[in-house]
């Protein structure tokens, strides 16, 4: 046998050891994020606001503004997404590609629709600057994935959420807002959906690693799982709890042995069943304390769904007038249409609150059907993805888009380039393309 010199043995250990350090640290990649996000998301503005009288009029007015032009420091925070997306991709230029050729044919022809959407859009300008800065998240998300393991990619959710999440916290109570009591929500920075949207997928990334047999750190994880919860719950959307209870089920159905699944599937329709006729059997005594807990103290227009059905019947008589192809990607939401919206609703916002409305208003039915598609197809790729390595990364990417999915029905926050988007899309590019490497070093926990 040819043996190897001292000198060529030296190189050869020392080569990984050359390679890992010159990739970017998780963590380093981590604080990056979290910076670049503060700047393009989040707003001082909003902190210690959630109280439950917020002035309507005077946030459309604010929305208004926003919609007629950029905010330089958020065009800044972008263009550095995609600097730092490109300059990963260049240094993962000789990385092994191995595409799943369906999940990629759905996300271009998408991608394809949404570029073509400046063509017919009724705000060309509006729909290129928003079609910018789409591209500027798919160029960083893309970017992570090629430097990133699928386990990885939960350490950098932990790493950029947990730091957002509990800088907002910070600054609420130090604002004087006690989200634990009375009305008031746990936003920070953001709106509280949005926030409960971040606790969500912390959460689901604290589960995943404390559930991973390589993790040196459960304790940890676990407590991270329940710090996450209890902040979602101060956040009280219930879209999101709801949402994340239901991704929590999916995920242990399908962890389940197919005659189980079966079983458990047949167990749960009974028991529903059964809790309807004992609520109704026994009344109000029950059903009361049942609403109150299930609507987290927000009885609000709770019978519309927070008032979403009749902005719903509105926005859905717009989409009618173009079906199809939709009014171009982000451009339903002008100046004037966020003035309509509030003198009928009398409702400040600038979505429709289901990501499935706002991607037919945006790109119509051709582009919604392509999106959910390459989403779909993800999701199923992410459960293969996990039979075929064991890498619990492709457990959390799972989840996370069954969260999604369930989130989007009733808010639109995934149907924008915010921060969970792009990470979420980040695990849609690795599984798009797979993983051929193996982590060799298990330290960051």
């Amino acid at each position: 046998m040819h043996e190897l010199s001292p000198s060529h043995a030296l190189a050869v250990s020392a080569s990984p050891r050359t390679r890992s350090w010159e990739r970017p640290t998780v963590w380093q990649l981590a604080i990056l994020l979290a910076v670049l996000f503060f700047m393009a998301d989040h707003q001082l503005r909003s902190v210690g606001t959630w109280s439950g009288d917020r002035n309507e009029a005077e946030n459309a007015e604010h929305f208004e503004d926003s919609a007629q032009g950029g905010n330089p420091l958020r065009q800044a925070a972008f263009l550095s997404l995609a600097a730092a997306g490109l300059a990963l991709l260049f240094h993962r230029r000789g990385k092994p590609w191995n595409p799943n050729w369906l999940l990629v044919s759905f996300m271009g022809a998408a991608t394809l629709v949404m570029l073509l959407s400046i063509i017919w859009s009724v705000n060309p300008a509006q729909t290129a600057r928003r079609v910018g800065v789409v591209l500027c998240c798919m160029l960083v998300a893309a970017g992570l994935a090629r430097n990133l393991s699928p386990r990885e990619l939960c350490l950098l959710v932990v790493g950029t959420l947990l730091p957002l999440v509990g800088f907002s916290f910070l600054l609420d109570v130090a604002a004087g807002s006690h989200p634990w009591s009375g009305t008031a929500r746990f936003g920070g920075t953001l709106h509280p959906n949005e926030t409960a949207v971040y606790c969500a997928m912390l959460g689901l990334a604290a589960l995943v690693l404390a559930r991973d047999s390589r993790s040196k750190y459960r304790l940890l994880w676990w407590t991270l799982l329940a710090v996450s919860l209890i902040l979602l719950w101060l956040t009280k959307s219930r879209t999101t709890l709801a949402a994340l209870a239901l991704t929590l089920a999916v995920g242990w159905w399908v962890s389940l042995s197919r005659p189980l699944r079966r079983c458990s599937a047949a167990g749960i329709l009974l028991l529903g069943g059964l809790a309807l006729l004992l609520v109704g059997a026994v009344g109000d005594a029950v059903s009361d304390p049942v609403v109150d807990a299930v609507l987290i103290g927000r009885h609000e227009k709770a019978a519309s769904l927070s008032g979403r059905i009749p902005l719903w019947e509105m926005l859905l008589e717009y989409a009618d007038d173009r079906p199809l192809l939709g009014f171009g990607f982000s451009s339903f939401w002008t100046s004037s249409r966020i003035e309509e919206v509030y003198q009928a609703q009398h409702w400040a916002i600038t979505s429709a609150h289901s990501v499935y409305l706002e991607l037919m208003l945006g790109i119509g039915l051709v582009g919604t059907v392509l999106v959910l598609a390459a989403v779909l197809a993800a999701t199923v790729a992410a459960l293969r993805r996990y039979a075929q390595t064991a890498d619990m990364g492709y457990v959390f990417i799972f989840l996370v888009l069954v969260f999604g999915l369930a989130n989007g029905l009733l808010e639109s926050i995934f149907a924008k380039p915010r921060c969970a988007t792009i990470l979420t899309f980040c695990g849609i590019c690795l599984v798009a393309w797979g993983n051929r490497e193996r982590v060799q070093d298990d330290t960051n926990g």
